[in-house]
């Protein structure tokens, strides 16, 4: 095995990518193992789904370097009106003038476009597409993810190793 990484990442979505965009700010570098087609998932109608980014995820994204790329496509969340079903009653969440918006809404298609390009041009991320994996191994001093292809993909472990289950993601501290 000839790539090793601080840290490997399975899941290149939303979260996942963001998570390996800040760590590589950082100086940190992951592999990011994604089952899924990026050209797919960026393909316009494939996803209409839209998401609220809070003021502080936008400052983690103003901070990663992808704020001018999403600016134009976000609207601000001026208000938030919260209930229970039918029932009656509600709380309105509503900032003050001085304060601006409670967040910004994005397409999801527009917040993986500009995370994917970002991942692109950044060293420190080896991005696997489309890629399945087979056997996990936790070795000392590395944990191995062989993936379908037959590739062997590792990662340091210094410390603590953080499993989710399921997946996600493989934290390994430094």
């Amino acid at each position: 095995m000839s790539d090793k990484r601080d840290l490997l990442v399975l899941g290149g979505g939303l979260v996942g990518m963001t998570l390996a965009l800040a760590a590589a700010r950082k100086g940190l570098s992951s592999h990011v193992v994604d089952r899924a087609d990026p050209a797919e998932l960026t393909a316009e109608g494939f996803d209409g789904r839209a998401s609220a980014i809070s003021t502080a995820s936008w400052n983690l994204f103003t901070n990663l370097g992808l704020a001018e790329r999403l600016a134009p496509h976000g609207c601000p969340i001026d208000s938030i009106a919260v209930s229970d079903g039918m029932k009656p009653g509600r709380i309105d969440f509503r900032p003050e003038p001085h304060e601006g918006s409670l967040g910004r809404m994005f397409a999801n298609r527009e917040l993986r476009l500009a995370l994917f390009e970002a991942a692109k041009g950044e060293p420190l991320i080896a991005w696997h597409p489309r890629s399945r994996e087979t056997l996990f191994e936790f070795g000392d001093p590395l944990v191995e993810l062989a993936l379908l292809t037959g590739e062997l993909l590792g990662a340091h472990r210094r410390g603590r190793t953080r499993r989710y289950h399921g997946g996600g993601l493989f934290a390994l501290d430094r």
